[in-house]
C-alpha cells in the first residue's frame, strides 16, 4: 500500500486570496483617489500571487478528502522505538522527547471527517528527509492524544 500525498487548497486557503482579491477590486472600483486604487490594485496583486502559491492541505492519490499533516520531529536514538510503535500500536507513540531533536521527523496525516490517519517516519540525511518506514495507516482515534 503505497499512499501519495500532495498539496491541494483547502477552505481557509481560498478565503484568504479570494478575500485579497475582493477587497482590491472595492477599492479600484470605488472613486475614493489615487491612494485607494494602488492599494487596491497591491491587494489584487497579492491576492493572486497568493492563488498561486497558497496550498496548506494534502489530498491521498485515490480519495477525495482533505487531509491535514502534523510534523513530529525527534532525536536519532529515538527512531527503532518509534518504528515499533507504528508497526504495532501507534497508540503506544510517546511524545515525551518531542521536539528535542530535528534527525528524525514523524508525519502524521489526518482527515477530520473520517476515521483514518496516515503514519510515515523520515531520518535527515545531509539535505534531505529520506523515508526510512512505509506509510502506516492506522485508526484516528487510538491516535487522538498525537493530532491535538
Amino acid at each position: 500500500m503505497n499512499q501519495q500525498f500532495t498539496k491541494v487548497r483547502s477552505i481557509k486557503d481560498i478565503t484568504i486570496f479570494s478575500s485579497f482579491i475582493i477587497a482590491g477590486i472595492i477599492l479600484t472600483t470605488l472613486s475614493l483617489g489615487m491612494g485607494a486604487t494602488l492599494a487596491g490594485c497591491t491587494l489584487i496583486i497579492i491576492g493572486v500571487t497568493l492563488a498561486l502559491i497558497l496550498k496548506s492541505a494534502y489530498r491521498e492519490a485515490n480519495n477525495p478528502g482533505i487531509y491535514h499533516r502534523r510534523e513530529l520531529f525527534f532525536e536519532p536514538q529515538h527512531k527503532n522505538e518509534l518504528l515499533r510503535a507504528m508497526e504495532h500500536n501507534p497508540a503506544k507513540l510517546s511524545l515525551n522527547e518531542e521536539g528535542k531533536g530535528l534527525s528524525i521527523r514523524l508525519d502524521l496525516y489526518y482527515n477530520a471527517a473520517s476515521s483514518k490517519a496516515f503514519l510515515q517516519l523520515f531520518e535527515y540525511i545531509p539535505y534531505e528527509y529520506v523515508a526510512v518506514s512505509r506509510v502506516v495507516e492506522c485508526d484516528k482515534n487510538k491516535i487522538e492524544q498525537i493530532i491535538e
